[in-house]
């Protein structure tokens, strides 16, 4: 079996597994994440696996960081956040991928809050897609 067809986002960029996905494009797909800092934190990943970001080549680079300004803007709107943190860490799956968290201050990356509801989440993940149209 490939890294693809093993990896948990390729499986959501395919639509094999149901993630809160609420955007997509022809390259990547955003998603609120399952564990997250702050209640709206989204992953934006490429459709195409790659394990680590600067194995991107540029212009898909470009793209996902403009696909991630594009999600970013939409999430601050939604959640009324003070800004839209950005970071890419790579460690949790391997295959490429960016966090948005709305923050108001940086205790607030001190202290994940607790795990929202299922319920909270598909909620939310619609309001999303409305905002992403």
């Amino acid at each position: 079996m490939t890294k693809q067809n093993k990896c948990v986002f390729c499986q959501v960029a395919r639509k094999e597994i149901e993630h809160n996905q609420f955007w997509e494009d022809e390259n990547h797909v955003a998603f609120l994440d399952n564990s997250p800092l702050t209640f709206g934190h989204t992953l934006v990943i490429p459709k195409k696996h790659v394990g680590y970001v600067f194995s991107l080549h540029e212009n898909e680079y470009l793209n996902l960081l403009k696909a991630s300004e594009k999600i970013a803007k939409a999430l601050k709107k939604a959640t009324k956040c003070e800004r839209v943190c950005l970071g890419i860490y790579g460690f949790e799956i391997d295959h490429t991928h960016v966090h948005l968290t709305p923050l108001n201050n940086v205790d607030e990356m001190k202290h994940p809050i607790r795990k929202p509801s299922q319920k909270r989440q598909k909620d939310f993940a619609e309001k999303m897609r409305k905002l992403t149209k």
